[in-house]
């Protein structure tokens, strides 16, 4: 998951991925854009989701970078939302960079 190509940036150290001293309790939406359903994407989501009050989230939106969605990136995107579900307070979109509308789950 390394969205920067300079070898030098701290997005790319192991340490930036811990969110240890990070309180993520009134996080109201989370967003990823062009989210291809990588293992470290996924668990990227997945661990910010546990430390979120889910009484206070209120979206989370993945936007993938093409379509059609691959069935590999739904089956991420069922086991991240299954995170959410039955939290009915929490809407949850897929959307893609070309269509930018949402798919259903």
């Amino acid at each position: 998951m390394t969205s920067c190509t300079t070898t030098d940036c701290p997005c790319l150290l192991p340490d930036s991925c811990q969110l240890d001293d990070t309180t993520f309790e009134s996080l109201e939406e989370i967003g990823i854009s062009f989210f291809s359903g990588s293992t470290e994407e996924e668990n990227f989501v997945k661990l910010l989701l546990s430390r979120c009050n889910m009484e206070t989230l209120k979206r989370v939106s993945l936007t993938v970078p093409y379509v059609p969605v691959s069935s590999q990136i739904m089956e991420v995107v069922e086991r991240i939302h299954s995170m959410c579900y039955p939290k009915e307070n929490v809407q949850f979109n897929v959307l893609s960079v070309e269509a930018r509308k949402p798919f259903a789950i």
